[in-house]
């Protein structure tokens, strides 16, 4: 069995059982839902913690020495991710993009994380992966619900939390305009195609825009890519 790394931890902070979420929809921030588990619940800080139906044990020994550890987990506490980790999700392969998210929400290594699949109940991994999707907002197609459009064609897209560009500016909200057939191309052609995207869109420079797609809450970002997709034409569907 592969050796993983060591430097990652699970975060076990709160550790206990957790209260039962009365119900499936529970509020986040400004009374957005947030479809979870019945059994996660939403803390204050945003973060969801996950009891396990069943704990799982892994052993393994650190990569540069040591004693062989085992462990015994019983939840999981996953966290919203930032618009740069958002991209590493984005640009890994798609087998590797899930348990990619997953671990990152976690706080742990990949190499942990594959421990721990193999320890861990299937209903568990179905339920983490459920919270992780409800965290960076990767369903619906479309136009994001909270997403308005304007007379004059544009979009207005509300922000889960305030983001800094890369000018210092603080931006609580985004608005999209149309694209021109030269930004497609230039979009097409990018090396950067998310920043590329939202530089054209919203008449930031590139460095703002790339920054600030850095600074976002995960699901902002992908609710500016779908604004994105609406606008070029790869996704005129309504729906949240």
């Amino acid at each position: 069995m592969p050796e993983p790394e060591t430097v990652m931890t699970i975060d076990l902070a709160g550790e206990g059982s957790p209260a039962t979420a009365s119900s499936q929809v529970l509020e986040l921030c400004e009374g957005e839902p947030l479809d979870l588990p019945e059994r996660a619940e939403l803390q204050p800080d945003g973060s969801v913690v996950l009891p396990f139906e069943a704990p799982a044990t892994i052993s393994y020994r650190p990569v540069d020495g040591g004693e062989a550890r085992s462990e015994s987990v019983d939840h999981l506490v996953l966290r919203r991710l930032k618009g740069a980790q958002i991209r590493r999700v984005m640009d890994a392969s798609r087998t590797r993009a899930a348990g990619l998210a997953l671990a990152l929400c976690c706080g742990i290594s990949e190499a942990k994380l594959t421990l721990l699949f193999k320890a861990m109940e299937a209903g568990d991994l179905i339920a983490a992966n459920q919270v992780v999707a409800a965290l960076i907002g990767v369903n619906g197609e479309g136009l994001p619900e909270k997403a308005v459009e304007q007379p004059d064609g544009s979009i207005v897209l509300p922000l889960r939390a305030p983001a800094t560009d890369g000018d210092g500016t603080q931006h609580a909200e985004l608005v999209f305009r149309r694209f021109k057939a030269d930004a497609l191309i230039a979009m097409q052609n990018a090396k950067d195609l998310l920043g590329t995207a939202l530089h054209r869109a919203t008449g930031l420079s590139l460095k703002a825009a790339a920054a600030l797609i850095d600074d976002m809450d995960g699901a902002d970002v992908m609710a500016a890519q779908r604004v994105i997709g609406f606008l070029s034409g790869l996704g005129r569907r309504s729906g949240g």
